[in-house]
């Protein structure tokens, strides 16, 4: 690149970056601009007024609806200050003094147009058959030049097309694009053309990308120019696949423990997404550490995409349960509907929260399982007050049928005994020695409330919502209380008197606490109810920990995670279903402390 010509490529690159935040603080410290809105437009030989003064214009402009949203069309004849649309097309048909901008859509500038200073346009495409008096700038869009121009033509990943009629009288910057220069075109400034992606070519399929997916928060769509991303997406799956095939009984070690253990699994992800930042640095402020941070980041790698790949099946077993047998039960089969219905739901607005959920679950799955297959169970050892098996008689030995044997009368089974040796038939005749009683026998095992027979939950009633609601009420209540008088003897990065987010962190942290020790709290010992798990086992931190948290959950939508205990047949809300418990209620008489 010739010397002369850098400064313009710098040029061309910045502009990406900073050309939105430019038209933010031109809004701010312009005049206010005089924009048409798509059902008004000046007519013909109408005169435009006067611009007013800066407060006078932003007031009549917001009384008027005048916001620079949307598309805007200045006709033909008519004269404003300057026109702005943000996700939208601008059209200039008439005379603008100032800027023409659209952010998020395409600026075109008719063969009558004539802008005074510069057209920009931004993840949009550009085009001027009329006169343009400074510079005209695409970022994500490309160009096309069929008037004059009286400055740079810069466009940044995008194509440039230069019409018979095209007069360029600056520079021409083309970064990660094509340019098209038909004969007649005039460029009296340097030409410069970057290429940025190679053999890939144009940047439509980026350009489209960007504008039908990232600024929607999605990963795949149905739009032209987007045929790749499907291609990228059904390699991964094809991966996903491979995977189920090479590792089927991991695969589903891991679906399992999600089933059975969502709680900790859940737990387990919050865990590993947080710890592994902190894990890259440990090591990176070691030497020891530094040799081990490559085979980390890979351990990271594969765990990650082995987990999306055991969430795939995850889902693709909730599609293929329904249908019992006539689906093959092998992982690649639940992969291959779970992938296909992920897909689908990636081109939802907002799904890429989506794509990171399952990215972090996943990993967090896969790390829960291999610290559980690293668990050895006790070996016993023999006891040596166990005394040795009896020892068995030996069956009768049948002798052969002899001419002695039959000349006797003998039957086979009694010669057998008569050539038995005397030694073992006295041996035989050896009552086996009684068991000893010496034998420890172990102790039965402590049974705590939550393991009792009488609170399970196959058993007992599962508890109302009014219920519910009423022993949340009194632990409201109390905690309330107990914070707003503690609050003021405590130092004061430690006052919960803020707002009602303490009292939600306190009564969090206090139901946790509680439901470790005593299986329920103050409210649920008046109101007669206790948490258990599903499973029948004791209340863990693990499992106090991910309901508490889940609780957050379930009061996010306006409470209505709370609310879901009147509409489920399990009576379960949506932190009872992430942690696997249940609320019972309780017989009278017995003990809750």
């Amino acid at each position: 690149m010739k010397s002369p010509c850098r400064p313009l490529f710098v040029r061309a690159v910045l502009t990406l970056f900073f050309v939105p935040a430019l038209v933010v603080f031109a809004q701010e410290v312009a005049p206010p601009p005089a924009v048409v809105m798509p059902s008004d437009s000046v007519s013909a030989g109408e005169k435009s007024p006067a611009p007013a003064r800066r407060s006078e214009g932003r007031t009549h402009q917001a009384q008027s609806g005048a916001f620079p949203f949307g598309d805007h069309t200045v006709a033909a004849g008519s004269e404003v200050h300057e026109v702005v649309s943000i996700f939208g097309s601008a059209r200039v048909d008439g005379n603008v003094r100032a800027d023409a901008v659209a952010v998020g859509g395409d600026t075109r500038v008719g063969p009558e147009g004539k802008v005074g200073s510069a057209a920009v346009a931004v993840l949009g495409r550009l085009e001027v058959d009329g006169a343009v008096a400074a510079d005209a700038v695409s970022v994500l869009g490309g160009v096309t030049v069929n008037g004059s121009v009286g400055g740079e033509v810069v466009s940044v990943l995008g194509d440039v097309v230069l019409g018979p009629k095209a007069v360029v009288n600056g520079d021409l910057v083309v970064v990660g694009g094509r340019l098209t220069k038909q004969p007649g075109a005039v460029v009296r400034g340097n030409e410069v053309n970057v290429g940025v992606f190679g053999a890939l070519g144009s940047s439509e399929w980026l350009i489209a990308w960007l504008k039908e997916c990232a600024l929607k928060g999605r990963l795949l769509a149905f739009a032209p120019d987007l045929g790749w991303s499907w291609l990228v997406a059904g390699a991964f799956l094809g991966f996903y696949l491979l995977l189920a095939l090479l590792f089927p009984r991991a695969l589903d070690k891991c679906t399992i423990t999600l089933d059975t253990r969502p709680g900790g699994s859940i737990l387990a992800s919050v865990f590993a997404v947080l710890l592994s930042p902190v894990a890259f640095v440990l090591l990176a402020l070691t030497v020891v550490g530094v040799v081990l941070l490559p085979f980390l980041a890979a351990a990271l790698c594969v765990g990650a995409v082995f987990g999306k790949a055991v969430m795939i099946a995850w889902v693709g077993r909730r599609l293929t349960r329904p249908w019992g047998g006539a689906v093959p039960s092998h992982p690649f089969f639940a992969v291959l509907f779970g992938g296909l219905l992920v897909m689908l739901l990636y081109t939802v607005w907002g799904s890429f929260l989506l794509y990171k959920l399952l990215s972090w679950i996943g990993f967090g799955v896969v790390v829960y399982t291999v610290a559980l297959a690293m668990k050895r169970a006790p070996r016993l050892k023999p006891s040596a007050a166990v005394p040795p098996p009896n020892p068995v008689a030996p069956p009768p030995i049948a002798a052969p049928a002899t001419p002695l044997v039959a000349a006797l009368g003998l039957t086979p089974v009694d010669a057998g005994r008569v050539a038995r040796p005397p030694l073992v038939e006295a041996a035989s005749a050896v009552p086996a020695p009684p068991v000893s009683s010496a034998a420890p026998i172990p102790p039965p095992l402590p049974v705590t409330p939550n393991r009792a027979p009488e609170l399970s939950a196959a058993v007992l009633p599962r508890a109302g919502f009014f219920l519910r609601l009423a022993a949340l009420a009194i632990d409201g209540v109390l905690i309330g209380m107990i914070v707003g008088f503690t609050s003021g003897l405590l130092p004061r990065f430690l006052q919960f008197n803020h707002g009602p987010g303490g009292v939600v962190l306190a009564l969090a942290i206090y139901g946790a606490v509680m439901w470790k020790h005593k299986g329920t709290t103050i409210g649920g010992i008046v109101c007669g109810l206790r948490v258990v798990r599903l499973d029948q086992r004791e209340i863990d931190w693990p499992t106090a920990i991910v309901r508490a948290l889940g609780c957050f959950l379930s009061m996010f939508p306006a409470g209505f995670g709370f609310i879901w205990v009147a509409f489920d047949d399990e009576k379960q809300s949506w932190h009872d279903k992430i942690a696997g418990t249940t609320v019972v209620v309780v017989p009278k008489g017995q003990s809750l402390l």
